[in-house]
């Protein structure tokens, strides 16, 4: 380029800079497209002159102090990024335009904004899916990319080089060898890349793998256009995807064992999409290195199991952290509108979490912990798997000495109408009744029994007053099955005297340790009520746990035996009057 074209293109690149403040992203595509149309410039000049003064910008921005862009400097990163993408769809399949972007703007940009910046990282994500899914060019990302993510992610969490992964290429991009080997001379800032790679921020790297796999599904889904030789012996959009989630699924997994932060990124970042993806579909069929893989729902499945079942033996955040991935879980994979069955493969039936008998008592667990986050997640695991759970009760005979009804009438008292209508109009639930169908009273036990727990969760007095002994007598009059033993775990929780019995003492124990004196005397005093001698065998249900752990610390709150110290005082009071009394005479 002559000295006279070159002071035009930067007459013309500081100019075009210059507008970045005053001119919205969306109008820059038609602005781009004007100078090209009125000048003899042309995308692949303009495209290298804006890289080169993008680069230099946010070379400017790591150097400062904080290392994070301005809102100033946001803008402009912005509209550096929406010219290049445009231009680089005018480029069409022009693989080294797209990776001096990836290497020095796109990943540089990623690094200097700031993590909490969504609509922004979101922008520049979608900005570069959409040049890639524009031009297909899915094999440049497969080996510039998303390499270079992984091994910053593993890195991050401190992955041994020697663990395996889709694409083994962890220890392969460790270092500047690598990498120089992978690109074009050209095309890699080989001066930059040690810093930017070792201090790549954990969030951004699981922020742009997110970003893919869902660009990536996007396109495989949505493009019906036959694929190229090029890309048959390459990389097509379908493969990337299945590659990557092979890869994601595997670091998510590793990341729940880590820090804090890894499990944070795992938690909000990686496993809502991968769930989602699962929810969809159970099994993939991947093929690495000319072997072929199964990724299934099935593995993945057991394997945040196990991983929620370490968290649970280590300390309060990790446990806390067990319950956001079993809540998430549960959410996505066993929600209200995905009701489909637990499959089979190869004849052996799906990992079903509900039939873990410890998941059920971690929830227990989480129910009466003292962290109102961990009772929430808790409550939200039991209200989205009563909701999934329609199928129709055991209908046979019924036991009857919970079997005998009891003398209570079944109509709702006046005050009890009036907690009913209370509680409809603070939406807590609704009073659950008995009925003769059996076929729903499984349903209307775990009604009942969430309407009793948010009782004791979201308000005072008032509702527990008015409604508690009420919703007790009726889980007490529930007709129960009569069957010594059930298939499965899950179906022995409400739907047997034992299991409904254990669910009774976390409501027991929540009331007698609520923080309120007022509930904990009044759920006291509920379950002294009981007339025991009314449900014959049930006396034996009651877990052994619950009375001599939190009933017999009960006993020891002072506000139980308010009563007794007052009648005390008098005593004591009355007793120093008689006694003073001779003394006043004498004088």
């Amino acid at each position: 380029m002559s000295a006279t074209s070159s002071e035009s293109m930067d007459s013309l690149v500081s100019s075009l800079i210059k507008s970045f403040t005053s001119v919205p992203c969306a109008a820059i595509p038609s602005i781009l497209d004007c100078i090209l149309t009125s000048t003899d410039v042309s995308s692949s000049s303009l495209f290298d002159s804006l890289l080169n003064a993008f680069s230099d910008l946010l070379k400017g921005i790591c150097k400062q102090d904080h290392g994070k862009s301005s809102l100033v400097q946001s803008s402009y990163i912005s509209s550096f990024t929406t010219s290049l993408c445009h231009l680089l769809k005018k480029s069409g399949t022009d693989t080294s335009g797209l990776q001096s972007f990836i290497w020095r703007g796109f990943l540089l940009a990623m690094k200097t904004i700031n993590s909490n910046d969504h609509e922004l990282l979101n922008l520049i994500a979608e900005q570069l899916s959409d040049v890639v899914i524009e031009s297909n060019t899915w094999e440049v990302i497969n080996v510039s990319l998303v390499p270079f993510l992984l091994c910053s992610v593993g890195l991050s969490i401190g992955v041994n080089r020697n663990e395996d992964s889709a694409q083994n290429q962890w220890s392969g991009y460790l270092t500047i060898q690598g990498l120089g080997g992978m690109q074009n001379g050209s095309c890699v800032d080989k001066e930059s890349i040690p810093p930017l790679y070792d201090s790549f921020p954990l969030a951004i790297s699981c922020h742009v793998l997110t970003s893919l796999l869902v660009a990536s599904s996007r396109s495989h889904q949505t493009l019906q256009r036959p694929l190229d030789p090029m890309v048959l012996s390459g990389c097509s959009a379908e493969i990337f995807f299945q590659t990557l989630l092979w890869d994601v699924c595997a670091i998510a997994i590793q990341m729940l064992s880590k820090s804090p932060d890894s499990r944070f990124c795992t938690i909000h970042l990686l496993l809502p999409f991968i769930l989602r993806t699962f929810a969809c579909d159970s099994s993939f069929q991947i093929s690495l290195h000319g072997q072929v893989h199964v990724l299934s729902r099935d593995s993945f499945s057991r394997n945040i199991w196990k991983g929620c079942l370490a968290l649970f033996t280590l300390g309060p955040l990790e446990r806390r952290d067990a319950y956001s991935v079993l809540s998430l879980y549960i959410y996505i994979l066993y929600s209200k509108e995905r009701r489909g069955d637990i499959t089979l493969i190869n004849g052996v039936e799906e990992f079903d979490i509900r039939a873990e008998q410890q998941f059920w008592d971690e929830i227990k667990k989480g129910l009466v912990a003292k962290e109102a986050f961990v009772r929430k997640q808790s409550l939200d695991i039991l209200k989205t798997l009563s909701e999934h759970d329609e199928r129709q009760c055991y209908t046979g005979r019924t036991e009857m000495n919970m079997h005998e009804r009891s003398s209570i009438s079944l109509d709702l008292t006046k005050k009890a109408q009036w907690a009913d209508k209370e509680a409809k109009s603070l939406g807590v639930g609704q009073v659950c009744n008995v009925t003769d169908d059996n076929s729903s009273s499984c349903q209307q036990r775990w009604g009942a029994f969430i309407l009793l727990y948010e009782m004791l969760e979201e308000y005072g007095t008032h509702l527990v007053e008015a409604a508690w002994n009420h919703q007790i007598s009726m889980l007490l009059q529930f007709p129960f099955p009569q069957r010594s033993s059930w298939s499965n775990v899950y179906q022995s929780q409400l739907e047997t005297l034992k299991g409904m019995f254990s669910w009774l003492a976390v409501l027991w124990e929540r009331g007698l340790c609520h923080e309120n004196p007022q509930v904990r005397g009044l759920i006291m005093q509920s379950f002294l009520s009981i007339n025991w001698e009314d449900h014959g065998i049930c006396t034996d249900l009651v877990p052994e746990s619950f009375i001599i752990g939190p009933f017999l610390q009960g006993l020891n709150d002072t506000v139980h035996h308010r009563e007794f110290g007052e009648f005390v005082s008098e005593l004591l009071s009355f007793h120093l009057a008689s006694t003073s009394q001779p003394l006043c005479c004498m004088n």
